[in-house]
C-alpha cells in the first residue's frame, strides 16, 4: 500500500446506541401492571382495525365491543383485552412463601404448558374466561399478548372464542433502496466486486476470537497479520485495505482459561528449569543482576496485551468492541461493555474505540447493524 492509501483512510459515519441493551439499577417501584395497561392502549387501535378487515368487512353484524366488562351474553361480538393464562404447575412465590418448612419440595414440572391450563382476557374494567377449543393447536398464545377474539359468551359466563387475530409487527424502516436499472436481471444490487469499482466500497471488516492469553502465544502471528493488514502495511492493491472504515470486534478477545493451560505450565516450568541449569553453570544462580531479574519475571496480563493491540488498530480505524463468552463482562445476556477505562487504559484515550454491549445496534452511514 503507497502512503498516499494509507492516509487516504475511508470515513464513514457511526451511530452508537450503546445505551440501548444497557442495564439499570434495579428497582421494585415500578409494577407490571402499567407495562401492560400501555401495550393495551397503544395496540388497541391497531387489533380493532385488524378486526375490522378480517371479520367485520364481511359481517356487518358484528361489533367491537370498547371494554370487556360490556360484553352481552348469546351475541357474537369481538373483544380485545391482554392474555392471562392460569397455569397450575407454574411456580408461584406466593405459596412458596406460604409453605411450610415441614412440608417436602415438590418435584418440577417438566412443562407448564397443560390441557387443564385456562385463558383469560382482561382490560381495565374487568376480566373473561375464553375457551379456544381447536384453537389451542392452531395459535401460540402466552400471558402478556394483546389479542383480537371473535366469538360469544354462552351459558356458563365464558366466552367460546372461534378466531383471534394478533396485533401483527410494527413497520420496519426502510434500510436499502435501489433504482429500477438496479433491479435488473445481470446487475447485483449489493456490493459491487468488479475491480473498477472495489477502490470506491467503504468496507466494514469482523473480527470475533482474538483469544488473547499470557500463556499461550498460538494466535499472536495470526493476530499480528490482520492488524499489519488494517493498517496498511501488508496486502496487495487488489483490496485495499484503506477502504476498511470500522472494525467489529465481536466477542471473545480474552481468553484466561485455555484448555491446555496444565501443559503450558508444564512446559514454562520447564523452560525455566533450563534456564537455572544454564545460570548454574555460569554461576550466576545468585546474581543479584537486576535487569535479569526484571526480563526473567516480566509477564504482561492478558490486558496489556489487548490494549497495546487495539492501540495499533484505533491509531488506523474506529473499532467496536462488543463482549463475548470468555471476556470479562456479566455472562448473562444482554452482557454490558467491558470496562475500558479500567482494564485498556492506552486505548481508552483514543476517541476511536467504541466498547458496547452484546447485543448491540449501531449505525454506520445509516446502515443498521443489530449484532449478537
Amino acid at each position: 500500500m503507497t502512503k498516499s492509501e494509507m492516509s487516504n483512510r475511508a470515513e464513514s459515519i457511526l451511530n452508537n446506541n450503546a445505551n440501548l441493551f444497557k442495564t439499570k439499577p434495579e428497582t421494585y417501584q415500578q409494577q407490571f401492571s402499567g407495562i401492560y395497561r400501555k401495550r393495551l392502549q397503544t395496540l388497541w387501535p391497531v387489533l380493532a382495525k385488524t378486526a375490522g378487515t378480517k371479520w367485520i368487512s364481511s359481517n356487518n353484524k358484528l361489533s367491537i365491543i370498547d371494554k370487556i366488562s360490556n360484553v352481552i351474553e348469546y351475541q357474537e361480538s369481538v373483544i380485545i383485552g391482554t392474555v392471562f393464562l392460569d397455569q397450575k404447575d407454574k411456580p408461584s412465590i406466593l405459596e412458596e412463601l406460604s409453605k411450610s418448612q415441614w412440608e417436602d419440595d415438590k418435584p418440577l414440572p417438566t412443562k407448564y404448558c397443560t390441557a387443564s391450563q385456562l385463558y383469560f382476557l382482561e382490560d381495565e374494567s374487568g376480566r373473561i374466561q375464553i375457551s379456544l377449543g381447536d384453537l389451542y393447536n392452531k395459535y401460540v398464545i402466552v400471558t402478556g399478548m394483546i389479542i383480537a377474539a371473535l366469538g360469544a359468551v354462552g351459558d356458563d359466563g365464558i366466552f367460546i372464542a372461534t378466531d383471534i387475530s394478533y396485533s401483527g409487527l410494527s413497520v420496519q424502516r426502510k434500510r436499502f433502496e435501489f433504482k429500477q436499472e438496479a433491479l435488473d436481471k445481470d446487475h447485483n444490487p449489493g456490493f459491487d466486486l468488479s475491480s473498477d469499482k472495489i477502490s470506491e466500497n467503504k468496507l466494514v471488516a469482523i473480527v470475533s476470537g482474538l483469544e488473547i492469553n499470557n500463556r499461550s502465544s498460538e494466535f499472536e502471528f495470526k493476530r499480528q497479520l490482520l492488524a499489519d493488514f488494517i493498517c496498511g502495511q501488508l496486502g496487495s492493491s487488489a483490496i485495499p485495505s484503506s477502504r476498511i472504515s470500522n472494525l467489529i470486534i465481536a466477542g471473545n478477545s480474552i481468553n484466561s482459561f485455555p484448555q491446555d493451560l496444565g501443559s503450558q505450565n508444564q512446559e514454562e516450568s520447564d523452560n525455566f528449569d533450563h534456564i537455572y541449569e544454564k545460570m548454574v553453570l555460569l554461576g550466576l544462580e545468585k546474581t543479584n543482576d537486576v535487569k535479569f531479574q526484571e526480563t526473567l519475571n516480566e509477564s504482561k496480563s492478558e490486558f496489556e496485551i489487548l490494549d497495546e493491540y487495539l492501540s495499533q488498530l484505533t491509531n488506523c480505524l474506529d473499532v467496536i468492541l462488543m463482549p463475548g463468552e470468555s471476556d470479562p463482562t456479566s455472562s448473562v445476556l444482554p452482557q454490558q461493555q467491558i470496562s475500558v477505562d479500567i482494564m485498556l487504559p492506552k486505548t481508552h484515550s483514543m476517541n476511536s474505540l467504541h466498547p458496547t454491549t452484546n447485543p448491540a445496534m449501531f449505525e454506520i452511514d445509516n446502515i443498521r447493524s443489530d449484532d449478537y
